[in-house]
């Protein structure tokens, strides 16, 4: 990835230091070294997370901007979908509409993004702990006791952010009602008849308070082609917070964990719980797929929003911000969005932090809110 221009009257490359090396983080990472900022992120896990399997939309212009930049060709990293099929019971066609758009994975995407990121500025094992400014500077603190020095601090560590509990204490995850149960599994672990009537489409199958849908994306290895690639479902069901929810969420390893159990930590017991469910309540083509699926894995929904996303020389970006429901097809899209106009505004006000943090601010705020509204009413809409 080439430095596509530079701040105008800079004596000296902008500082950026980046906690989170996930999607957001990689995005901003980028963005900022397009236009000659000396850029260092900080990862907290100590692995480079490539085996998230999660399904996730590209937005065109997105697909655009990897290859206006020489990172990615829509054909290399997606699989096309020309149109949405919801289904009845007895598995037949109830409505279709059409669409254009690209479908990928997180893991695929990552992949990308870090592969044109210096290992040099990616730090592993690194996990921000406190940080302090003053009207030139900002310091960040890591676990491992580093104190690096920067321009900009641009909080993307996610969902959990310990930035935001700084920053916001009184902003809290709150839990939606329902969760989100996933599954990927390889195209040719399907029937040849199912894979012709899923491919091309996404589909749906709404029953009530409850939804599934399922699309292809790339195959584990980023392979694209016909026979290689996965297959991607979500079904979402009403769970009860507390006792119910906390039961779900404690892993075969004996953790109880608090927003997530990735694949191969769900306990047995729920494993079966979800093939009855599929067997009791699914259309033919969604219950071969629930069924033929190994390791599901689930995410509690969760909305964040934010009153203020700058503070100083220092901003909070993606999930650290607003964390949206899946429905919006926009979560990832909205961080790389931020990212972008972010370098854009630095770029415009030659460098100048805080006043480009402030400009940069409104609109990011408004898409988050807006985003989280359209999630809540499209919850709302199919799970209560």
């Amino acid at each position: 990835m080439n430095q596509s221009r530079v701040i105008p009257g800079q004596t000296r490359p902008l500082r950026v230091v980046i906690a989170g090396g996930s999607l957001g983080g990689l995005y901003a990472g980028l963005a900022l070294r397009c236009i000659g900022c000396q850029v260092e992120i900080f990862e907290r896990s100590g692995d480079h997370m490539v085996e998230r399997g999660a399904g996730l939309v590209f937005h065109e212009d997105m697909l655009a901007y990897l290859a206006e930049h020489g990172i990615a060709l829509a054909n290399e990293v997606s699989v096309p979908i020309r149109q949405r099929r919801y289904l009845n019971r007895d598995g037949t066609t109830a409505a279709i509409s059409w669409t254009k758009q690209n479908m990928t994975s997180w893991n695929v995407l990552y992949k990308q993004l870090r592969n044109v990121f210096p290992d040099a500025n990616y730090h592993l094992n690194e996990e921000l702990v406190s940080f302090e400014q003053s009207d030139n500077v900002v310091h960040a603190t890591f676990k491992s006791g580093k104190t690096i020095e920067g321009d900009l601090l641009i909080c993307a560590d996610g969902t959990h952010s310990l930035s935001r509990s700084i920053l916001l204490p009184q902003v809290k995850p709150e839990y939606a009602g329902y969760v989100a149960w996933r599954g990927v599994l390889a195209e040719c672990d399907l029937l040849q008849e199912i894979v012709d009537e899923l491919k091309d489409r996404i589909t749906f199958y709404q029953m009530p308070q409850s939804h599934i849908l399922t699309y292809l994306i790339p195959g584990a290895d980023g392979s694209v082609n016909p026979g290689e690639r996965r297959f991607n479902w979500v079904w979402y069901i009403n769970r009860s917070i507390g006792e119910e929810l906390d039961e779900l969420l404690f892993d075969n390893q004996g953790n109880q964990r608090e927003f997530s159990i990735p694949q191969g930590f769900l306990r047995e017991v729920f494993v079966q719980w979800i093939y009855e469910r599929a067997k009791e309540m699914l259309p033919t083509v969604f219950r071969e797929e629930v069924l033929a699926t190994k390791e599901p894995f689930i995410q509690p929904i969760f909305d964040v929003s934010v009153p203020q996303m700058v503070f100083g020389r220092i901003c909070l970006l993606g999930d650290a911000a607003f964390v949206v429901r899946p429905h919006t097809a926009a979560g990832t899209y909205k961080a790389s969005i931020a990212a972008i106009d972010l370098a854009e505004s630095l770029y415009e006000h030659r460098g100048d932090v805080k006043a480009a943090l402030r400009a940069w601010e409104p609109k990011q705020m408004q898409f988050g809110y807006a985003l989280e509204r359209r999630g809540k009413y499209l919850g709302g809409h199919s799970q209560l």
